[in-house]
């Protein structure tokens, strides 16, 4: 029997790598087992483990353990209830810190590989690191340094398991349909985040420059003319409590004023699981509009949309894949509620002193940024917008508003996203490459601690 452990730990490693490999993965396991292994992490949601159930589907050959199982593992040989070493596998590591990749694969004798945007580290236990692009690759090498002629041989581009994870389910005018889109009508996508605390305070702001965007009675000032109806989606993360975040939009929609409730509930027999609210409209103004929450179907209405808002993240990367333009925000406006890695976080923590440590690191750590977006990040400039700072209602509004009025301008956009997406074909060679090392060498049984050689990168 062969086993295959996947580790991986927040909402957009799961849902743009792990989903696309165990596609191409479990069909090709016959009567060996997939595991995955949730470590610890600063940005998971707490839903990794119950997402990851839902999407595969209960097959039994899948075992997921969950944070706390790996770590008293790990640190104290608790091996987790019902999970036995088989004796013969491979580790892959999908995110997170690569710490505990190696250290898994060293506690179990497997061999290791894994996939990475340009970190080469653990050197003595990942045998070969696959990259998503030569733009990964080159990274690699540069911060490798005099190291990098070595470990050339042990870098390999496969290509963008986001790419893979970009399709729909259905095809793309059945969504249409199943939303009851009008001829002309836009569609503007909000992800507001996966994690309670995006949810309560981003939002209520993405809520609020809706109401700007509607804007005041009568016709447009300076069209002279009603803007074009417009349908705003939340889209909302399989990792996010619906029900919380239904009762957060309805709370802000009544705290903004102006719209007529209308809370009605439908779903699709071409999309099962997915849950859709028809939240209010806004039918005086200069822009009809209706607001509407939808969860389950992210990549669907990334395929149709004209224009999409959203925080800093993985979701970037995966409109990038469907080329859809976007508006990148991160508001700073709570800097003590956004999560930190080390020692900013841990002291972040403490009362008293902590919100002020934390407001100084967040400031700190936004002006040692150049990009948050990952397709400016790719690109090394400015290929979609990003509002970062203190950001108002109002700005975000007319931010948009410059977007939907301006068909061209997004065309440009799109084109240039289309430019910066890797090559498809990622989960099937992934697949391909730890199945070969997972059934080539024999594990040698549970052994101790990552002893290991790190290159940091």
């Amino acid at each position: 029997m062969t086993e295959v452990v996947v580790t991986v730990n927040s909402p957009g490693e799961v849902a743009t790598w792990l989903e696309p490999l165990a596609r191409e993965l479990l069909p090709r396991l016959a009567d060996g087992r997939l595991t995955v292994m949730i470590p610890p992490c600063t940005y998971a949601s707490g839903a990794e483990a119950r997402v990851v159930r839902s999407f595969l589907g209960g097959d039994p050959r899948v075992a997921v353990l969950e944070p706390q199982e790996v770590l008293g593992w790990l640190l104290l040989g608790r091996r987790p209830r019902g999970y036995e070493p088989v004796g013969r596998g491979a580790v892959l590591f999908l995110g997170g810190d690569m710490v505990y990749a190696a250290w898994i694969a060293r506690r179990l004798g497997y061999r290791a590989l894994a996939y990475t945007e340009g970190r080469v580290r653990w050197t003595g236990t990942f045998e070969r690191f696959l990259l998503p692009d030569e733009r990964a690759l080159e990274r690699a090498l540069r911060r490798l340094g005099a190291q990098a002629e070595g470990l050339r041989p042990r870098l390999e581009v496969v290509g963008d398991l986001m790419v893979d994870a970009a399709r729909s389910r259905i095809p793309l005018p059945q969504v249409r349909a199943w939303l009851g889109l009008e001829p002309g009508e836009q569609l503007l996508l909000l992800l507001p985040g996966s994690r309670a605390a995006e949810i309560h305070l981003v939002l209520p702001l993405y809520l609020e420059a809706l109401a700007c965007l509607a804007g005041p009675s009568g016709p447009d000032p300076a069209r002279g003319k009603p803007g074009r109806p417009l349908r705003a989606v939340v889209a909302l993360s399989p990792f996010v409590d619906g029900e919380e975040a239904l009762a957060v939009a309805r709370w802000a929609l009544r705290q903004a004023g102006g719209w007529r409730e209308m809370g009605v509930e439908g779903s699709s027999a071409d999309l099962p699981g997915v849950r859709r609210v028809v939240l209010a409209e806004r039918v005086e103004g200069g822009r009809p509009l209706r607001v509407e929450l939808v969860q389950g179907a992210s990549r669907e209405l990334m395929a149709v949309a004209d224009l999409a808002l959203t925080l800093p993240g993985s979701s970037t990367a995966e409109m990038a894949a469907f080329g859809l333009p976007m508006v990148v925000v991160l508001p700073l406006q709570w800097p003590e509620k956004i999560p930190l890695e080390g020692l900013p976080g841990l002291v972040g923590r403490l009362p008293g002193v902590g919100p002020a440590v934390k407001r100084w690191a967040v400031r700190r750590l936004d002006r040692s940024i150049g990009f948050v977006a990952l397709p400016n990040r790719w690109a090394g400039r400015a290929v979609v917008p990003e509002l970062r700072g203190v950001v108002r209602p109002e700005v975000l509004a007319r931010e948009l508003a410059g977007w939907l009025d301006d068909e061209a301008r997004r065309a440009h956009l799109r084109q240039a996203l289309e430019g910066l997406r890797g090559e498809p074909g990622a989960a099937q060679r992934v697949a391909a490459r730890v199945l070969t090392l997972a059934q080539a060498g024999l594990g040698t049984g549970e052994s101790g601690g990552p002893d290991v050689q790190e290159v940091v990168s």
